[in-house]
């Protein structure tokens, strides 16, 4: 971890600027060809995520630790924390998908009393 001085609170729009920036290398290579941001529903919080499919991979048989989709998420918890997290998958349609998205919208994030 690292400090920032002076650092300015990511808003919404930031974070969704931030993804969009990342994910840039991952859309040109997927079948999607562009990111759509999705929300995530974060209690005391803001998250979205995309999702992509490498085109080398679509439509061929699974092949050990080649992914066919890759999602990238953002999550910001007030104004003192921020998240990234990347999900690797088969199919983004499959429960196990959801799960793990489900998993990253429950995360809930409190202050100690001083």
């Amino acid at each position: 971890m690292r400090e920032v001085d002076n650092f300015e609170p990511y808003d919404s729009h930031d974070l969704e600027e931030w993804l969009k920036e990342r994910s840039a290398p991952f859309a040109a290579q997927s079948v999607e060809k562009s990111t759509t941001l999705r929300r995530l529903e974060i209690p005391n919080g803001f998250g979205v995520y995309c999702a992509f499919t490498d085109a080398s991979l679509a439509g061929k048989p699974h092949q050990r630790d080649a992914y066919k989709v890759i999602a990238l998420a953002a999550i910001r918890w007030g104004d003192d924390l921020i998240a990234d997290a990347t999900i690797f998958c088969e199919d983004q349609n499959a429960p196990e998908f959801r799960v793990m998205l489900k998993a990253l919208s429950s995360v809930k994030v409190t202050k100690k009393p001083n």
